[in-house]
């Protein structure tokens, strides 16, 4: 287990495991079977498949589905099949015991019953199951078709217990938020530029950091968060970085800040480079003490990740009870490589593990605000540089950006799910000439650099500078506005604990309620292949639905098991008992005088119990001839048993038509009543018939505690009758029997001969052929067998 538990992080656990086997590429093998929460949200569960640890290889997550409305379990040909949503293509093959998949389909039915919204990547729900992007299939990712949801108000009270309750909680929570949090106003600039190496003198970029140009002419006031994304801050040639340009840079940037905005103050909370990336994050003085738990992630993605020469930083942080996540990239240039870039970004948003003390770890989709930036390098499909030139200084930019790379990604390809850009009202960023507003007429210009948001932070200012030309691209600067949530702990609780209480006043207000018709029922006498009946009635006198399961032992049936019952409905319960040899053989020390329950389960309800008082009667049948001889002895001949006496005698004397008998139609009630006879010690009444006595013997043979004749016997020693003759065989075989079944097997056998002959119809043959499988208790035999035992038997009979 702890192998397994080495690839979680410390926030999540196994709530369950087991082993089962998986289909990869073709092939079973082996694995765990695991349900994963996540400690902060507990109903939110996963179900991971994980590869066990060997010798020669690691532990590994071979795939992971959420446990949510979208998953199908389907059972298929001694394995079972994982759906997702309406789609019928299996995305895995599993075997796994009976008691995982209940484990599984029950919790299946917890928490997606209050899941108010479908999951993707960027979903509000199960957020942290992205930290293992890779090993979640990619028909997730996007959004997919599935019956609407129910109201999770009206699942309340019709599900109760923890886990469900929790998620039920947690969605009043999100919806009551403003009653046990304050929002402060915060505003972020997030700026980016592709400095195209070039390296700033004088205080040029003033408008970037103001967020000015033609459309915006007022200056921004001082945000509480400036972020700096730049790309080709230093020549890309120099594969390592430069340290000396990027210190440069910080200072340049923390004095520009300090002159603009003055008096108001920054600190440099974040500040990292990737050869020519450099990400810094500057915070007011007045709130930099709000700022915690910060992490950074480098990715590294020229060269097919060898390299940085394209890539992205990240950095994520809180500040009071939000968090907050920037990721700056820099992608794959050029038009044609468009799946590059979507490639690229795939890999950012699965590589990015932010790491923080306590082994606690985030992917980019844990945080309540992401930023995505940079030079994302995608362009403008299917329209020509002069054309494009042409219709941005008729400023019909809308006409470009219809062919737009990214847009059509984000819009067709669930590229960046739920994320959000700006509307574009300014001129593409790229490729301009140095010192000019004049695109280079030999690259197609485009919209490279981008700034998106997830989150519910609002925009303000989206634009570009087109007044710094020191760069082929101009500065991208975009002002937001965003709530930063403080929790009042105690007013939590105290909602918390309310919401609670409303549930239990809901529950027990319409918590299902039963009255049962009867609380015993009595049976007299139960006797061996007797079926007895009785009934007693639910009624739902309840406010709500009312559904039962009724739990009892096997020799006791109830019809329905289940049901689910409107207001005032009633229902009958029919009840049967019945106990075969099963029951009485395991049973026999405890017979007599029962008293069972039935037990009434009514789901979210009370637990009610019917009482069963039963006598139930001892048999013959089932016991062995030894313990027959023993119980039911005879004074006349006390190496037999009474019982056998009585059925033997019986057919002695009006045994006429024998071979009718085995053909007539088996009567079960018939049969039940001579045994019951026999038991009671009681004389054959009229009912009882030569073919009802005939089964209670053939009912006797078969349900001896051993076969009456040892077949292993039989067949070691028939194969030497050619040789020493049939009497020796048999003396050989009855040597090597118990004394008791010798005698009654004799005693029996001598009546079949005497049934033999013309008078009867019966030859000593048909008598073996149709009682060899009671003889010696067998089903089916080969051929070879079956052959030699009916042999033995008719040759018992007939000398």
């Amino acid at each position: 287990m702890e192998s397994i538990k080495s690839v979680l992080r410390n926030s999540e656990e196994i709530s369950n495991c087991y082993p089962g086997r998986v289909k990869i590429e073709s092939e079973f093998k082996n694995c765990y079977l695991c349900i994963v929460k996540n400690k902060a949200f507990v109903y939110e569960q996963a179900f991971f498949i994980i590869r066990a640890k060997t010798v020669f290889r690691k532990p590994k997550i071979v795939v992971l589905f959420p446990l949510t409305i979208e998953m199908h379990i389907i059972p298929k040909d001694e394995m079972f099949a994982i759906t997702w949503g309406n789609a019928d293509k299996q995305l895995c093959e599993f075997n796994a015991t009976d008691e995982a998949i209940k484990t599984f389909t029950t919790i299946l039915n917890d928490y997606p019953r209050y899941q108010q919204e479908p999951f993707y990547l960027g979903c509000s729900h199960h957020k942290w199951v992205w930290f293992y992007q890779e090993s979640i299939p990619v028909a997730l990712h996007s959004p997919c078709l599935i019956t609407k949801r129910p109201n999770s108000s009206s699942l309340l009270i019709d599900h109760y217990g923890k886990i469900p309750m929790e998620a039920y909680v947690s969605t009043q929570l999100q919806d009551k938020q403003n009653e046990f949090t304050t929002s402060h106003d915060f505003t972020i600039a997030v700026l980016t530029w592709n400095a195209g190496g070039y390296f700033p003198k004088t205080n040029k970029l003033r408008e970037w950091f103001l967020c000015q140009n033609r459309k915006y002419d007022e200056p921004i006031e001082a945000p509480h968060i400036i972020v700096i994304g730049l790309q080709e801050m230093c020549e890309l040639t120099k594969l390592r970085g430069d340290s000396i340009r990027e210190q440069e840079w910080v200072n340049y940037f923390s004095a520009e800040l300090l002159e603009i905005f003055s008096p108001d103050t920054y600190e440099n909370v974040c500040q990292s480079s990737l050869v020519g990336l450099l990400s810094i994050i500057f915070i007011k003085r007045s709130i930099s003490s709000l700022v915690k738990n910060i992490s950074t992630f480098q990715v590294k993605l020229g060269l097919k990740g060898f390299t940085g020469n394209k890539g992205a930083i990240a950095y994520r942080f809180s500040i009071l009870c939000s968090t907050f996540c920037f990721i700056n990239v820099h992608l794959a240039p050029h038009k044609q490589n468009f799946k590059l870039r979507n490639d690229n970004i795939n890999t950012i948003s699965r590589t990015i593990k932010f790491s923080l003390p306590n082994d606690v770890s985030y992917s980019i989709f844990e945080h309540d605000h992401i930023f995505w930036f940079g030079d994302l390098n995608y362009r403008i499909d299917s329209i020509s540089a002069g054309d494009i030139i042409k219709y941005i200084s008729k400023n019909e930019i809308q006409l470009c950006l219809e062919k737009d790379q990214l847009i059509y990604a984000m819009r067709s390809l669930n590229l960046f799910p739920d994320f959000r850009e700006g509307e574009i009202t300014f001129l593409p960023t790229f490729k301009y000439m140095i010192g000019s507003n004049q695109h280079n007429v030999r690259r197609e210009p485009a919209w490279c650099d981008r700034v998106l948001w997830k989150g519910s932070a609002t925009l303000n200012r989206y634009s570009s500078c087109d007044s710094i030309q020191v760069s082929d691209h101009k500065p991208v600067f975009s002002n937001f506005s965003v709530k930063v949530l403080k929790t009042d702990t105690s007013k939590l609780r105290e909602l918390r604990s309310k919401i609670y209480q409303e549930i239990d006043d809901l529950h027990h207000k319409y918590m299902p309620k039963a009255r049962i018709s009867k609380t015993k029922l009595i049976f007299d006498e139960i006797r061996y292949k007797f079926l007895y009946k009785d009934s007693f009635e639910i009624t739902n006198i309840g406010s709500s639905r009312l559904v039962y399961e009724l739990i009892s032992d096997k020799w006791l049936s109830c019809s329905p098991v289940t049901y689910n019952l409107a207001q005032q409905e009633t229902v009958e319960i029919f009840v049967q008992i019945s106990i075969d040899i099963n029951y009485l053989r395991t049973q026999r020390l405890k017979l007599g005088s029962l008293t069972k329950f039935i037990r009434v389960l009514v789901k979210n309800g009370s637990e009610y119990l019917i009482e069963i008082e039963a006598n139930v009667k001892d048999s013959f049948i089932g016991y062995s001839c030894e313990d027959l001889c023993r119980l039911w002895p005879s004074i006349s001949l006390p190496l037999l048993p009474q019982p056998l006496i009585r059925i033997v005698e019986y057919l002695r004397k009006n045994a006429i038509g024998m071979k009718n008998v085995f053909e007539v139609k088996f009567d079960s009630l018939l049969l039940a009543h001579t045994i019951k006879l026999i038991d009671s010690d009681k004389q054959f009444d009229e009912i009882v018939t030569i073919s009802s006595v005939v089964h209670v013997l053939l009912e006797f043979l078969k349900t001896l505690e051993k076969p009456i004749i040892d077949g292993e016997f039989v067949d070691t020693k028939i194969n030497m009758m050619h040789i020493i003759g049939f009497s020796m065989v048999k003396h050989q075989v009855l040597d090597l029997m118990n004394p008791a079944n010798v005698e009654c097997l004799r005693y029996i056998v001598e009546m079949l001969k005497s049934l033999v002959g013309i008078n009867h119809g019966v030859t000593s043959c048909y008598l073996a052929n149709k009682m060899y499988k009671v003889f010696f208790q067998a089903k089916d035999l080969p051929q070879d067998k079956k052959k030699n035992r009916v042999l033995f038997l008719e040759m018992l009979i007939s000398t």
